[in-house]
């Protein structure tokens, strides 16, 4: 076809097109204006320097607008921070699915591969509120999901008085798994525990020398060796054949309220993996006392460098050194690594505790309160493990610390190629020591993610966490040590490091002699007194 031809067709096409009816005529798209680099640069420049040039111009309206925004960017995190962003309300499926169990179902419900637990208190109850209120029916229901055959409950009472005896009493009637229950009516002989000698050459009791008795006495059933029971009245039953019961899992709890499901995921579901089995060396609660917002066992938790707490507000740990532990508290965890925590309420592998040979370790093993550091000749930790004190005059280290230490020690150097070395705090667990504050915990929880800053900057501002020059010294390592001496100077010497340094506070408490005063803090009657360290010509820059 040639190119005339092909000019035909098209105009015959446009002469037909052409006797079409009109149509109407569409509006033209409006295309949107790009603007140009230079313009956006331009712009980005001239808006700050515009309402620097207006806040000048007028300053006061300027700060009022300013304060109102940021009024209204905090409304909004208070707003969206609980409902979006709560923190800790989202566990892993297996804590749901265990609590799920024990709805339809009761004895052992909780304890899916029949596990045996030693439950060990040491109790203070002079007016029996604890027995005989809500803490002794969490400890009842307790034992009924981890199943009645499985436990051994330990309790040592001591020194509580004729209401505190009968509330234990009828505890004792409502509970049915096996058990030791001591209520030691006699009065404290103090003279038997090991004394130390202050520079004007008074003696006196340490009070962490008397802790570590009490808790060790609530420690004798788990030992295969059974020594007399002193002291007081021991209602286990089975005598002999309780004793050779082997634990799994030792569970040590204090005075305060817990959920008996959340005692339950902490002993099997904290760090659990794939297969759905627990893997911890030890696992720790969170506890709160007086007040839902703020963190209690300072004096027991370390975080996975050894540093002390900063400031007790949500995450709890400073942001110091790799601030690992600060980090994982944040990240929703349920194993927050540390290297030492009590929480009030301690889960913890029993191999490491308890002896199952037939004869004690020592023949001063059940001594009071013979289970002590000699700074000069340090005993290297071993098992069974238990709790013990520094005997050194204005030096202490909480018993609670001294124990973990010991026990992570004790597990690094087994023999087990498979045995457990994490200690971890479970934050999806928490206790309190009050009704109010506990049914309070879930809500302050739902907005701690805000606490965050707030809690970084004033640990900053307040110096936290304490310096511990000997917070990395090791067992067996030689280092510089300040003690007070019998001259009543500060002296350096040269010694060889304990186990559980990195526990150690420079501060001393002392047992008053049969007194008895009303405490603050929750703690009921104290009969101890603190120390006033004498700072003066100290070389070692150790705060308290």
């Amino acid at each position: 076809m040639s190119r005339t031809a092909v000019m035909d067709d098209s105009d015959d096409t446009l002469d037909s097109l052409s006797n079409e009816p009109e149509a109407p005529l569409l509006p033209i798209a409006k295309q949107p204006h790009v603007p140009r680099p230079k313009a956006v640069a331009r712009w980005l420049v001239r808006r700050p320097l515009g309402i620097l040039r207006w806040a000048r111009r007028h300053p006061r309206a300027f700060f009022l607008r300013l304060l109102l925004y940021i009024l209204y960017a905090l409304l909004a995190l208070l707003v969206i921070t609980p409902v979006v962003f709560p923190s800790y309300h989202s566990p892993p499926a297996r804590y749901s699915d265990l609590r799920a169990r024990c709805r339809a179902a009761d004895d052992g419900c909780a304890n899916p591969r029949i596990e045996k637990v030693f439950i060990a208190v040491s109790l203070y109850d002079p007016d029996g509120s604890l027995a005989g209120g809500a803490w002794g029916r969490a400890v009842v229901d307790l034992i009924t999901v981890l199943g009645e055959d499985n436990v051994f409950l330990s309790i040592y009472e001591n020194d509580s008085g004729e209401d505190g005896q009968r509330a234990l009493r009828e505890l004792e009637a409502r509970v049915r798994s096996r058990k030791s229950i001591v209520a030691d009516m006699e009065p404290v002989r103090y003279e038997e525990y090991p004394h130390v000698t202050m520079p004007g050459g008074e003696r006196v009791l340490k009070r962490l020398a008397y802790l570590t008795e009490v808790r060790n006495r609530a420690f004798k059933p788990i030992d295969r060796f059974r020594p007399p029971s002193g002291n007081g009245t021991d209602s286990s039953n089975g005598g002999g054949e309780d004793a050779v019961m082997e634990f799994d899992k030792v569970l040590f709890l204090s005075d305060a309220l817990f959920d008996p499901i959340d005692a339950a995921n902490l002993l099997f579901s904290t760090n659990a993996d794939e297969s759905g089995r627990a893997r911890y060396l030890s696992a720790c609660a969170v506890d709160y006392n007086q007040n839902p917002l703020l963190f209690y066992d300072l004096y027991a938790q370390r975080d996975s460098e050894g540093y002390s707490n900063g400031v007790p507000l949500f995450p709890y740990f400073p942001a110091e050194g790799s601030a690992e532990s600060r980090r994982a508290m944040l990240s929703e965890t349920d194993a927050v690594p540390v290297k030492s925590c009590w929480g009030g309420m301690v889960a913890a592998q029993a191999a490491h505790f308890q002896n199952l040979e037939e004869e004690i370790p020592h023949p001063d093993w059940y001594r009071p309160a013979h289970h002590v550091v000699d700074p000069e000749s340090p005993r290297n930790a071993s098992a069974p493990v238990r709790f013990r004190y520094e005997p050194e005059v204005f030096f202490d280290a909480c018993e609670c610390c001294l124990l973990q230490a010991d026990l992570r020690t004790v597990a690094e150097g087994s023999s087990d190629p498979h045995a457990e070395t994490g200690v971890f705090v479970n934050p999806y667990v928490r206790v309190a020591y009050s009704e109010r504050v506990l049914s309070l915990v879930p809500v302050v929880m739902r907005f701690e993610r805000l606490f965050a800053p707030v809690q970084r900057l004033a640990g900053a501002l307040a110096g936290l966490p304490t310096r511990n020059p000997h917070r990395t010294v090791r067992q067996g390592e030689t280092f510089l040590e300040e003690v007070f001496n019998s001259k009543g100077e500060w002296e350096v010497v040269q010694r060889t490091g304990r186990n559980g340094m990195f526990c150690g506070v420079r501060e001393m408490q002392t047992i008053v002699m049969g007194k008895r005063e009303e405490g603050g803090k929750g703690e009921g009657l104290v009969n101890w007194v603190s120390w006033d360290v004498p700072w003066r010509d100290q070389q070692f820059d150790f705060p308290t």
